[in-house]
């Protein structure tokens, strides 16, 4: 991709950017997020799986609310055109 946009006489940046957000959860809604997390991760779904997530919340919640942290390190290609007209709204007539 980079090097299509240097032959097209583009101009490129980017931006490793790292972003975490937090937010708290009761300890029904942190069992619910975390299980749907295993399932999206290819984990199936079921009551072993639930009973051991279930455990674990209750045993580190303390007075029933969990703080989770959610982030990581993000790529963006941030592209310099060289007429700024290129998608200006006259051009998309």
């Amino acid at each position: 991709m980079f090097r299509l946009l240097l032959l097209n006489g583009h101009a490129y940046q980017t931006l490793i950017t790292r972003e975490m957000k937090e937010k708290t959860l009761s300890a029904a809604e942190a069992v619910e997020d975390t299980v749907r997390w295993l399932n999206m991760s290819g984990l199936p779904e079921g009551e072993h799986v639930r009973g051991v997530v279930s455990r674990y919340v209750q045993e580190r919640a303390s007075e029933g609310n969990i703080a989770i942290r959610q982030g990581g390190r993000f790529g963006k290609v941030l592209v310099r055109l060289n007429d700024q007209r290129m998608f200006g709204r006259e051009d998309r007539v």
